[in-house]
């Protein structure tokens, strides 16, 4: 797997690269900042977020495939716990990087995508954060 790092720790480069080399191998590059979250996307055959960010919004709303878990120090609100237990099932949510990174390794990307259960979780999330 290749992986482009959008966003990260508030590192120097050298220490981006060291932190992100520790933690998921060599394959790493990071995005400039002058590269377009929309050029970003759309380069991208999946989004793994562990924050509710700028570019987990933009996937949610263009149906981007997408994962997320939360970093350290993130909760789920209690008006949100139903959701994100769905969300858990269906595998768009993960408690853990370990969980995300397994279910990454062994998923049909296209297949669950655009499976029904995957879709309709998609629409109830967008519904529940953005009203769309």
């Amino acid at each position: 797997i290749d992986l482009e790092v959008a966003l990260y720790p508030d590192l120097d480069p050298i220490s981006r690269q060291s932190f992100y080399s520790k933690n998921v191998g060599d394959n790493i590059s990071f995005k400039h900042q002058q590269k377009s979250i929309y050029t970003l996307l759309s380069q991208s055959n999946l989004i793994i977020t562990s924050v509710l960010n700028t570019v987990f919004y933009q996937a949610l709303v263009s149906n981007y495939p997408l994962v997320v878990w939360f970093a350290p120090g993130y909760e789920i609100d209690d008006y949100f716990i139903e959701l994100f237990e769905e969300l858990e099932k269906c595998r768009i949510f993960h408690r853990s990087p370990v969980s995300c990174a397994n279910f990454i390794n062994e998923v049909d990307l296209d297949v669950w995508w655009s499976s029904d259960i995957v879709q309709k979780n998609i629409k109830k999330l967008k519904y529940s954060l953005l009203g769309i």
